[in-house]
């Protein structure tokens, strides 16, 4: 009888324990509207059983009521990752470290976000189930380069909800300001798509026409690659990260944002990436395998509109299969015409 009564003292504290880590929140609603401000930025497993609770509660593909949408914010200040987690990012996804003041990543905020935007999946005015929401499309804009030692406010917020042939589409929008001045300094502009029932899982990886080859670099996606990135981000509802999922399931995909990391990492390494401001933007196919090979393709898409110029790649399979597709545009900060940024590749 003392083991029992013992266990249960030691999981009243455990429980007591993570109540008390889980950051407070204030809530303010008028209409179609919802702010939340929470105290500090939540873990994602922590956030599991109300994803699971929304998950039941919820049909996937189909709108939760028929309340007009309801706009949802959630906030945060002053977020910084620990070394250990700015380490894990840079190992996995071949950056190169000058350093504990080395600059952040372009997609490392999103990494940062990921609890508050797993907040505000699980939210009860959500319109759909948290079950098979896939990302298919993201926009980052890094408006200038952030340093590990920043404290950043982020701002997670669903901007809107849209029925489509294939279910329903979500915008939603992660934006990252500076702590000590509050300057706007990254943002993620990511599309969600909840697929109604009898919709096709697969991803469209029919080819596409692409401008004339550049420069191209063969790749190998690691057979860690999905357990490593769970645990920096906190994400373990990945298929097939645990070994019995593999087993049940079968096919194993490497994180999007992974997969969008390493095309950079190849353009960086080929002097093509400039400084901010610029845009990036990824249409998400089929996850890459793991492991697997491919190549990450540069091609040459430079258009004067005005303002910028644009730069094509894409991540392939070693069969040809499209897992990314990309377009980066850069500005010129002093003149706002586009400049020439045509440089030298090996060979030519």
């Amino acid at each position: 009888m003392n083991w029992l009564i013992i266990s249960f003292l030691f999981a009243g504290l455990a429980l007591a324990i993570l109540w008390a880590s889980f950051p407070t929140a204030s809530v303010a609603s008028s209409g179609s509207r919802v702010f939340i401000m929470l105290s500090g930025n939540p873990s994602v497993w922590m956030q599991f059983p109300g994803l699971l609770w929304a998950a039941i509660c919820k049909r996937r593909g189909v709108p939760a009521r028929p309340d007009p949408f309801c706009r949802i914010e959630v906030s945060a200040h002053k977020i910084r990752l620990s070394p250990q987690q700015q380490r894990t990012y840079l190992e996995a996804c071949v950056c190169p470290s000058t350093g504990t003041k080395s600059l952040m990543p372009p997609l490392l905020p999103a990494v940062m976000a990921s609890g508050l935007t797993m907040y505000l999946v699980k939210h009860r005015r959500f319109p759909v189930s948290p079950l098979g929401l896939d990302t298919v499309r993201s926009v980052f804009r890094v408006q200038r380069p952030i340093t590990f030692e920043s404290a950043l406010d982020f701002s997670v917020v669903l901007e809107s909800c849209r029925a489509t042939s294939r279910g329903f589409e979500l915008t939603v929008v992660e934006s990252a300001f500076l702590s000590r001045t509050g300057e706007f300094v990254w943002s993620h502009t990511r599309t969600l798509l909840s697929r109604k029932g009898g919709a096709s899982d697969a991803a469209d990886t029919t080819a596409t026409d692409h401008p004339p080859f550049v420069d191209e670099q063969a790749i190998a996606v690691p057979d860690d690659i999905d357990r490593r990135f769970a645990g920096l981000s906190g994400d373990w509802s990945q298929r097939g990260v645990f070994g019995f999922a593999r087993k049940l399931l079968g096919r194993r995909g490497a994180p999007h944002l992974w997969a969008c990391e390493l095309c950079l990492s190849v353009l960086r390494q080929s002097r093509l990436f400039p400084s901010p401001p610029f845009v990036v933007d990824f249409e998400l196919r089929r996850p890459p395998s793991v492991p697997s090979l491919g190549q990450v393709i540069i091609s040459d898409l430079f258009k004067d509109d005005g303002v910028s110029n644009y730069l094509a790649f894409r991540l392939v399979s070693s069969r040809g299969e499209p897992h990314v597709v990309g377009r980066l545009s850069f500005f010129d900060q002093q003149n706002p015409r586009m400049h020439d940024f045509r440089p030298s590749f090996k060979g030519s």
